[in-house]
């Protein structure tokens, strides 16, 4: 519990993104302004990531103290510190997952995003059925085989969001779109 209380800690820090690039995506679009949209999203993506990068090595660099603020217990502590790499890693996955998830609420993709997560914890189940059979599951294997998860979710949400013909910030929705204006004047 120790790490999960400093893991969502800095993970409320990132949760912003999520909203605000949900809200301000959503307006633009509604606005009829697609290339605004896409710099919107991209631009959450960057900071995001930038919170990300700093949120993991703020866990890196107060691994010690952070583990021995909240407890004296040195086995605790020990734990700790072997969660740290991959609440890091985590950290750095939502920094880009939650724009993306944010981007497709505000498109309205809430059954895609359950099928996506679906399927990604099918994924990360697998790993974790792997690491019972093969050693002795700890709580570091299970943090990885969720990373797994939520980097299979982090690569097809930015992949529908910026790269699907499907998303209205694609560039070829972008390309398309432009074609459609300059036909209208």
């Amino acid at each position: 519990t120790c790490m999960t209380k400093t893991f969502l800690s800095f993970l409320y820090l990132l949760y912003g993104f999520q909203l605000s690039s949900q809200v301000l995506v959503s307006a633009d679009l509604a606005q009829q302004k697609p290339k605004r949209a896409r710099w919107t999203a991209l631009r959450a993506t960057r900071m995001g990531m930038v919170v990300a990068v700093a949120t993991a090595f703020a866990l890196w660099v107060g691994r010690d103290s952070i583990a021995n603020t909240l407890v004296r217990d040195p086995s605790v502590t020990a734990a700790f510190e072997t969660l740290v790499p991959p609440a890091m890693v985590m950290l750095l996955i939502y920094g880009a997952m939650w724009v993306a998830d944010g981007v497709l609420y505000g498109f309205g993709e809430y059954v895609w995003v359950a099928k996506c997560t679906t399927c990604a914890a099918a994924s990360a189940g697998i790993f974790m059925l792997l690491f019972s059979t093969l050693m002795q599951p700890t709580a570091s294997h299970i943090w990885w085989s969720l990373n797994v998860m939520m980097a299979i979710r982090a690569i097809f949400g930015i992949h529908r969001v910026f790269f699907s013909k499907k998303s209205p910030l694609s560039k070829a929705s972008l390309a398309k779109s432009s074609v459609v204006q300059s036909d209208k004047a």
